[in-house]
């Protein structure tokens, strides 16, 4: 028996099945591509052999670009504790991803669009001197009043 999609979401994000329901299909389904890309994959029927454990940062920024929430896999990779994240905007924490992220994370704020497949490539506290490619996904999240507010951040270190 195969992994199913939400199997496979949860494998591979490392999210319990529990959790992963507060991801939408296609937060999940999207989350699950940019993994498959990252270990070269096709498709979910392919067998599962990861050389090392994928690791999928979370976060939300908020209208203002700052940091609202992040698990610990993103704040590994950018180097820094989950708090030195919380209230900072992005340039302070990442100098070197902001110019290619920051322009993303306008897109969705101002036009409601989400930003799927994206990239960046950049050096961060984590990996200093060293150019690494991240893909992410930008997700809207809208208040009660139906405008844009925050941004939820899907992010993978590609190989």
């Amino acid at each position: 028996m195969g992994l199913t999609r939400p199997d496979l979401f949860s494998v591979l994000a490392g999210v319990p099945l529990k959790s992963a329901s507060r991801f939408s299909e296609s937060e999940a389904d999207a989350i699950v591509e940019i993994i498959e890309a990252r270990l070269g994959l096709k498709g979910p029927t392919q067998p599962l052999v990861p050389a090392d454990p994928i690791k999928v940062g979370l976060c939300v920024i908020d209208k203002d670009l700052r940091f609202v929430q992040i698990n610990e896999v993103l704040a590994q990779i950018n180097g820094r504790t989950a708090e030195a994240h919380i209230g900072k905007h992005i340039a302070e924490v990442l100098p070197g991803a902001a110019e290619g992220v920051v322009p993303q994370l306008l897109h969705v704020l101002n036009t409601g669009e989400p930003i799927v497949g994206g990239e960046v490539v950049t050096e961060t506290p984590a990996h200093p001197g060293e150019e690494r490619r991240y893909l992410h996904n930008y997700y809207p999240i809208c208040g009660t009043d139906g405008a844009v507010s925050e941004v939820n951040c899907i992010v993978v270190g590609a190989a």
